[in-house]
């Protein structure tokens, strides 16, 4: 999949394709483990029961669009449509999950400015 993007999208479109991929699972990745490790979990589940429940489903939509980004190392021929959209499905629910979740435990979303 990689060689694919490289081939037909050049060096500069590589690494702009690499940084959108690689980006975001850095930035969700970053996000669920906090919530999840370094806040104290059992004491953010007493504040709110739903809070741990959502950061694991997160969790898990962020580990199926990892296991699409290894599959991409590996896989000969899942780079099709459905494999695609699927994959961004996962991403996208995973960024609205953080998001969503950051919102609920009174974090600044990231680039979402004001309310007014």
């Amino acid at each position: 999949m990689y060689l694919d993007i490289l081939y037909a999208h050049g060096i500069i479109g590589f690494i702009l394709g690499m940084i959108f991929l690689l980006g975001f699972a850095w930035w969700a990745g970053r996000h669920i483990r906090r919530a999840l490790h370094d806040g104290g979990v059992a004491q953010r589940a007493a504040e709110a029961a739903g809070s741990l429940l959502h950061w694991r489903l997160t969790a898990w939509f962020y580990l199926g669009y990892l296991g699409w980004l290894v599959n991409g190392i590996f896989g000969h021929d899942f780079y099709r449509i459905w494999w695609l959209g699927l994959a961004m499905c996962s991403l996208g629910i995973c960024i609205g999950g953080v998001v969503s979740g950051l919102a609920a435990d009174g974090e600044s979303i990231p680039g979402g400015g004001e309310e007014r």
